[in-house]
């Protein structure tokens, strides 16, 4: 017995407090039933701390939520606010950024078309531009190749200034000529070379009406006061030719809006020299001519009148034709009639015919009423016509 109550003694450290042995049995009762409870609330406490040591969070912490008013429990809720809060915020967001979005994809849209329609205006102004460049390039180089054409008349109408050769006085003299007619043809020649030079260098002057005028006239009388013609010469055509080349020079150059008149007077015009000027007067800017006692022999009476129907046909700015003592044949006068009406019969009439003293044996009723039919057909009203000393007879008249 002695060994077995050591025994107890050492297995089992949790035995009854035995300090109330002998004292009173209701006391006894009392600590019995305290050491229970004791124990009891000892194994609950053990559990508890056994079960946070495991990680069950919901049982460990179902005490404080039984407590709505646990700083736990307040902690929840202000999370659960913020996170709301910062979901609202996040949808705000998404909607402005949504917004945002639209707005710059409408600014791109409206920049994009912009942008298009300028660089669809560029390239128009561009193509304008290289066009309008293209003419003015086109227009520059018309212009340099007028004044090249220009500078290379002017060159070779100086060139035949300086070239030409002087027919010496007694060139004449050799012809049969006397001094005085010498004299007259160094002053028509004199007189050419001047109008030469006032049309290629654009310094025509005018007559008292105020018309730019070129007089090409020799200058003689006999001892009765009855004027001489120059005859032709072939020392002469250089400067027909010349004379030629300058009114297309002037017409070209230096007319603008001006005309000429040109006048030709007693100086002999075979076929050889109106083949010269046939083609200047055709292009050239004259309005007037005037061939006064341009006798030509009998063998090329027609070449005058035809040289004037070609001419009226081809140059419009002609609208006066004059002639004086200059002999024409009634085919002739058909000719220039002709000519006439053809022209009356457009849009440029001619407003004026002068055949004065042109009828050796006077003018005759048939000639006459062809003149009248070619210039009544002029639709301007007022057309001015000379037939002064060509014999009429009263009836005529």
């Amino acid at each position: 017995p002695g060994s077995m109550g050591r025994e107890s003694r050492v297995s089992a450290p949790t035995l009854p407090d035995i300090r109330g042995i002998g004292r009173n049995p209701a006391s006894g009762a009392r600590s019995s039933n305290n050491f229970k409870r004791d124990n009891r609330r000892r194994e609950g406490m053990s559990e508890t701390r056994k079960r946070a040591r495991t990680g069950n969070e919901e049982e460990a912490c179902a005490p404080a939520a039984k407590n709505p008013q646990s700083p736990e429990s307040t902690c929840v809720a202000a999370a659960v606010a913020k996170i709301a809060e910062l979901q609202a915020e996040l949808e705000a967001l998404k909607q402005s950024h949504s917004v945002v979005v639209n707005e710059l994809n409408a600014k791109v849209n409206t920049l994009q078309e912009s942008l298009s329609s300028t660089l669809q205006w560029v390239r128009v102004r561009v193509e304008a531009l290289k066009q309008s460049h293209g003419v003015a390039v086109n227009e520059l180089n018309g212009k340099v190749d007028a004044l090249q054409t220009k500078n290379e008349s002017l060159t070779s109408a100086l060139q035949w200034a300086y070239a030409v050769e002087e027919i010496p006085r007694q060139h004449w003299l050799e012809r049969g000529h006397d001094e005085d007619y010498a004299d007259a043809m160094e002053n028509l020649l004199s007189s050419m070379e001047e109008s030469i030079k006032d049309l290629r260098m654009g310094t025509v002057s005018e007559n008292e009406f105020g018309e730019n005028m070129i007089k090409i006239e020799f200058i003689l009388q006999d001892e009765v006061e009855n004027y001489i013609h120059a005859d032709q010469d072939e020392t002469l055509m250089p400067y027909w030719k010349e004379l030629a080349a300058a009114l297309r020079h002037w017409s070209e150059y230096h007319a603008d809006d001006k005309r000429l008149e040109v006048e030709i007077v007693y100086i002999e015009m075979p076929k050889a020299v109106l083949d010269i000027l046939r083609p200047a007067f055709k292009q050239s800017r004259i309005e007037r001519v005037y061939f006064e006692n341009c006798r030509h022999s009998n063998h090329s009476s027609g070449y005058m009148a035809d040289f004037f129907k070609q001419v009226l046909q081809s140059n419009h700015f002609i609208t006066r034709v004059s002639f004086g003592i200059l002999e024409f044949a009634q085919e002739d006068v058909k000719t220039v009639c002709g000519a006439i009406e053809s022209r009356n019969a457009g849009s440029q009439p001619i407003e004026g015919l002068g055949m004065v003293n042109c009828f050796e044996n006077g003018i005759d009723t048939q000639t006459l009423k062809t003149i009248l039919a070619s210039i009544t057909t002029s639709r301007t009203g007022n057309v001015v016509l000379n037939l002064s000393f060509n014999g009429m007879s009263s009836r005529e008249a």
